[in-house]
C-alpha cells in the first residue's frame, strides 16, 4: 500500500464492488474510454496531499456501508481478504518435444474466487493465464535441457498461492538420418576423386560446386520469435536471424501447421491480416538454405481479441470506517477513481467519479479488460487500487 511520510496515512478500498458485464452493440472503441454515463466525472486527477494533520487521523479506509451491522462486518471481511488460493494441483508435462513443452494442471480453489494463474520458467515469469485456462505451451525451449516450471494461483485481492513446481527435460534434437550420412560419404568420395585427377583451377571450382550441392546441414531454428501486436484482424510477429554453415536464404511462415508465406533472409517480421477475432493461433517460422535444407519450426501461440463491443457496469458502496476501526464520515470522502486497460496493454484509462456517485457504465469496450477502483479523501489521499473482475 502507498503511504505518505508526513501523515502516515494509508487507505484500503471500498468493497462490495460489482462489475456486471452486459452485451452491447456498437463499433469498437474501447481504447478511448468513452462512456454513456458522464454524470459526476471531474476532469483532473487529484494529487496526494502533503499537508500535515493530527496523528489521530492515521488509518485505513475499510468496509463498505450497509444498513445492518452484519452487512458491515461482511463488507469489512471482503475488503480485508488476505486468504490466498490453494496451490494448483496435478501439474504435469504434455507433448514434451525438443522444441516445445506443454503444461497442464487442475484448478485451484479460493474463498472468493481464482482469477489468474502465473507461469514461471526457471524462476522467471513467462505468462499469465485467465482462470479458465489450465494449460500452457512453451515454444521457447532448447533440446536436451531441463527446465523448472512453476504455477501460482491468484485472486481478485492480489493474494497468490504457493508455487506448484515441475521439472521437464526436453529430448535430443532429431539426428541425421542414414541416407544423409551416405550422401555426405558419396560427396566426400567424389571430391577426393576430383582432387586426384585434376589440380587445375577449373577442376577445383567444380569440386567446390559438388561440395556445396551436397550440403545437408539444416540451419538452426530462428530464435526470439515473439508477438509484436495482435488485434482482432491482424497479428504481427518478429524473430532473430537464424544461422547456417553456408548461409540462410529464406524463411517459411506457418499458421496452425499450414504454410502461408515465404520471405527472403533479410525479412525478420511478418504480418498476418487474415486472422479472425476471438481465436487462438500457433505461428511457426522455419529457416532455409540454398541447398533446400529447412530448420525445425520455432513456434508461438497468439490469441486474437474479440471485436464484439460490450458495456461494463461497475457499482460499489462507500466505506464507513478506517483500518483502526475509527468511523469514517461520508463527508470525509472526496471521490473515487476508476482505471481500466486492455489486458495486453499497460496503458490505463482513468475516470474520476464524484463522491455521491456509486455506479459507472463504461461502453464500447472491445477485448479483454482489467478494471480497478480507488477511493480518496478530502485531503486527496488515495487508497490502493482494488481489482474488479467482470461477472
Amino acid at each position: 500500500m502507498s503511504s505518505f511520510s508526513s501523515l502516515h496515512i494509508k487507505y484500503l478500498m471500498p468493497v462490495t464492488l460489482t462489475a456486471l458485464l452486459t452485451a452491447c452493440g456498437g463499433g469498437a472503441g474501447g481504447t478511448n474510454g468513452s462512456t454513456d454515463s458522464n454524470a459526476g466525472f471531474t476532469t483532473n486527477k487529484p494529487q496526494a496531499s502533503s499537508s500535515t494533520t493530527s496523528s489521530s487521523s492515521s488509518s485505513i479506509l475499510a468496509s463498505a456501508s450497509s444498513t445492518s451491522s452484519a452487512a458491515k462486518s461482511s463488507n469489512a471481511s471482503t475488503a480485508l481478504d488476505t486468504t490466498a488460493p490453494s496451490a494448483p494441483t496435478n501439474l504435469i508435462g504434455t507433448n514434451i518435444l525438443y522444441d516445445r513443452a506443454g503444461l497442464k494442471w487442475d484448478q485451484s480453489t479460493d474463498n472468493v474466487g481464482v482469477v489468474f494463474y502465473k507461469i514461471y520458467r526457471d524462476g522467471a515469469q513467462i505468462n499469465t493465464n485467465i482462470a479458465s485456462d489450465l494449460t500452457y505451451f512453451d515454444f521457447d525451449v532448447a533440446a536436451s535441457r531441463t527446465y523448472t516450471y512453476s504455477i501460482s494461483a491468484g485472486d481478485e485481492a492480489g493474494n497468490w498461492s504457493p508455487l506448484t513446481t515441475l521439472k521437464v527435460t526436453t529430448p535430443d534434437s532429431p539426428i541425421v538420418t542414414a541416407s544423409s550420412s551416405s550422401q555426405r560419404s558419396a560427396a566426400a568420395s567424389n571430391s577426393s576423386q576430383a582432387s586426384a585427377t585434376s589440380s587445375t583451377p577449373s577442376s577445383a571450382a567444380a569440386s567446390s560446386s559438388r561440395s556445396s550441392a551436397a550440403d545437408t546441414l539444416a540451419p538452426a531454428a530462428p530464435e526470439q520469435l515473439s508477438k509484436i501486436s495482435a488485434t482482432s484482424n491482424q497479428v504481427d510477429i518478429s524473430w532473430s536471424a537464424a544461422t547456417d554453415n553456408v548461409g540462410v536464404t529464406a524463411y517459411k511462415i506457418y499458421r496452425n501447421g499450414t504454410f502461408i508465406a515465404q520471405l527472403t533472409q533479410d525479412k525478420l517480421t511478418y504480418s498476418d491480416k487474415t486472422v479472425l477475432p476471438g481465436n487462438s493461433y500457433s505461428f511457426g517460422v522455419s529457416a532455409g538454405d540454398a541447398a533446400g535444407n529447412w530448420s525445425a519450426l520455432k513456434q508461438l501461440s497468439i490469441f486474437t481479441p474479440s471485436n464484439t463491443a460490450f458495456s461494463a457496469i461497475l457499482s460499489w458502496l462507500p466505506p464507513i470506517q478506517r483500518e483502526n476501526n475509527v468511523a469514517l464520515a461520508l463527508s470525509e470522502i472526496n471521490g473515487y477513481e476508476i482505471r481500466y486497460r486492455v489486458a495486453s496493454d499497460n496503458t490505463y484509462i482513468h475516470k474520476l467519479v464524484d463522491k455521491n456517485t456509486n455506479q459507472i457504465t463504461l461502453t464500447d469496450l472491445v477485448g479483454d479488460y482489467i478494471f480497478e477502483i480507488a477511493v480518496y479523501d478530502t485531503n486527496g489521499l488515495y487508497s490502493d487500487f482494488k481489482g474488479i473482475t467482470p461477472r
